[in-house]
C-alpha cells in the first residue's frame, strides 16, 4: 500500500543512506529501484538543496523530531528539479535511528511562476502609464524587502539555536555529530582521508575554583578564538561539551593532522591569557574506512586523548600512529 501512495517516501539512516523508497517517489524521479538503494541522499539533491538539507533540515528533524510542510527541490535522474513540500520524522526502528520522508509534489508550481512573470509584466506596464502605479509598485518592493529581511533574520536566529553554542560561538555538539555523519559519508562515496581532533584543557577546574566560573567562561570564549584562528578554511571546530573541543579534518591524513594539533597546541600553549596560562591536550584520530564506524573513530581520538593527559597533558597523541607530541619535543 506504501508503495503505491499518492506521495513519494523514503527512508534514510542517520548518516543519510537511503535504506527504502517507494514506487511513486522512482516515478516522479524516473529512477529504477536499484539505482538508489545504499545510495547517499545527496544523489538525489542539487547543490542548494544539499546545503538546506544538512544545515536546516536534518538538524530541525533531529532537535523536534519532525519537521513538516518545508519546500525542498528534489533531482531527477535527468537532473531536472522537481519541487516538492516535504514532511520527515526521526524514529528508532530496529536498533538505529531512521529518518522517514514523505514527498508532495508541487505540480503548480510552474503555473505560478507564470503568472509572477505575467503579473510583473503587466506592472511594467503600468508604471509606464501611470504615475500612480509606479507609487503602488514601490511600496509593495519595499513591504516585499521589509518580509523577507524578516524572514532571514528569523531563518538567522533559528540557525543559531539549533548549530551554535552560544558561550563561544563555535558550533555545538549537534552540529558536529551531523557534519561528522556527512564527512564519513563523504568519505564512503569519495575516498579521501578524515581526521579528527578532540581537545581538552588542562586543569580547567582549578580555573574556575580559583578565579570563578566568569574568568572560565572567559577562557572557553578565547580558546574558541585562537580555535578558529588557527584552523583551515576546511576545518569543523565545535565546542564538544565543558571545556572539551573538538575539529573535523577533511582531507587530512595523520601526519597532516598531528601538524594541525601541534600548531593548535604551541597557539595555546603561547596565547596571552588573563590571569594564568594553559595548555590543552589533544586526542588525534584518522578515519579508514575498511575497519572503523563513526563510534569508533570518535573513541580512538577520546582513547588518544586519555594517552595525552596519562603521559603528562600539553601533548598531542595520534591513535592510528601510536605518536606524539608534547612540550619538550624539539
Amino acid at each position: 500500500m506504501l508503495d503505491r501512495a499518492p506521495c513519494g517516501f523514503l527512508a534514510l539512516t542517520e548518516g543519510g543512506v537511503i535504506l527504502a523508497m517507494n514506487a511513486t517517489l522512482l516515478a516522479l524521479l524516473a529512477y529504477e529501484r536499484h539505482e538508489l538503494h545504499g545510495q547517499h541522499v545527496d544523489t538525489l539533491l542539487p547543490l542548494a538543496g544539499r546545503v538546506f538539507f544538512h544545515t536546516y533540515l536534518l538538524p530541525l528533524v533531529a532537535m523536534h523530531g519532525k519537521a513538516e510542510e518545508i519546500f525542498l527541490a528534489l533531482r531527477s535522474k535527468q537532473g531536472a528539479q522537481v519541487p516538492v513540500l516535504t514532511n520527515a520524522v526521526r524514529h528508532e526502528r530496529q536498533g538505529q535511528f531512521v529518518y522517514d520522508c514523505v514527498f508532495m509534489p508541487m505540480h503548480q508550481r510552474s503555473q505560478y511562476e507564470d503568472d509572477i512573470l505575467r503579473a510583473k509584466k503587466a506592472a511594467e506596464e503600468a508604471i509606464r502609464l501611470k504615475d500612480q502605479a509606479n507609487r503602488t509598485l514601490e511600496e509593495i518592493r519595499v513591504t516585499l524587502e521589509a518580509k523577507q529581511a524578516e524572514l532571514l533574520e528569523a531563518n538567522t536566529r533559528l540557525e543559531a539555536l539549533v548549530t551554535i553554542d552560544g558561550l563561544t560561538q563555535l558550533k555545538n555538539r549537534r552540529a558536529f555529530e551531523t557534519q561528522l555523519d556527512f564527512q564519513i559519508a563523504l568519505v564512503a562515496q569519495l575516498p579521501s582521508p578524515l581526521s579528527l581532533l578532540l581537545i581538552d584543557i588542562d586543569h580547567f577546574k582549578r580555573i574556575n575554583d580559583t578565579f570563578g566560573h566568569p574568568v572560565g567562561d572567559h577562557y572557553l570564549r578565547t580558546l574558541a578564538e585562537i580555535l578558529q584562528q588557527n584552523s583551515r578554511e576546511a576545518d569543523f571546530a565545535a565546542r564538544y561539551g565543558g571545556e572539551e573541543f573538538a575539529m573535523i579534518l577533511p582531507n587530512t591524513d595523520h601526519l597532516e593532522a598531528l601538524a594541525v594539533a601541534e600548531r593548535l597546541r604551541k597557539a595555546v600553549e603561547t596565547a596571552a591569557w588573563a590571569k594564568v596560562s594553559i595548555t590543552i591536550s589533544i586526542g588525534a584520530a584518522t578515519f579508514t574506512p575498511e575497519s572503523q564506524q563513526k563510534v569508533a573513530f570518535v573513541a580512538a581520538a577520546d582513547q588518544a586523548l586519555y594517552q595525552s593527559k596519562a603521559s603528562g597533558r600539553n601533548r598531542v597523541t595520534h591513535a592510528n600512529a601510536a605518536t606524539f607530541f608534547h612540550a619538550n619535543d624539539p
